[in-house]
Order: C-alpha cells, then sequence, then structure tokens
C-alpha cells in the first residue's frame, strides 16, 4: 500500500496497514486531494469499503484507540 502512495505519504495522505488519511488546509484542497486519492485508487483497481468510510473529518481525534 505504501509503495502505491509514496509520493502522497506526509503531503496528502498517511496510510497505516489497511488505513488512510487525507489531510488538507481547506476544504477546496481537500477535495482536490481526495480525488487525486480517487485517481490513485482507480489505476490500481483498489475500492474502498464505504461502510468504514468517513468524509468531512475536521481536526480530532482519528485512530480507533
Amino acid at each position: 500500500m505504501v509503495t502505491l502512495f509514496h509520493d502522497m505519504m506526509h503531503k496528502e495522505v498517511e496510510v497505516y496497514v489497511d488505513d488512510m488519511i487525507v489531510k488538507s488546509k481547506t476544504p477546496g484542497q481537500h477535495i482536490d486531494d481526495l480525488c487525486k486519492l480517487f485517481e490513485r485508487l482507480r489505476k490500481y483497481r483498489l475500492r474502498l469499503n464505504l461502510a468504514k468510510c468517513t468524509f468531512g473529518v475536521g481536526t480530532r481525534k482519528l485512530w480507533d484507540s
């Protein structure tokens, strides 16, 4: 997973095992970053489980403890 997103890591995307977080400074940039992520997912024919996705989360705790 890290290999597929290496150029986005620690900039737009954080990857931990099979979890991904898209992080952006503005709502407009967030849309652009999500589009970039979705294009990459399509390129490698990867799918997201929508039941496990959360979109538009503000600054708060994201990882389960």
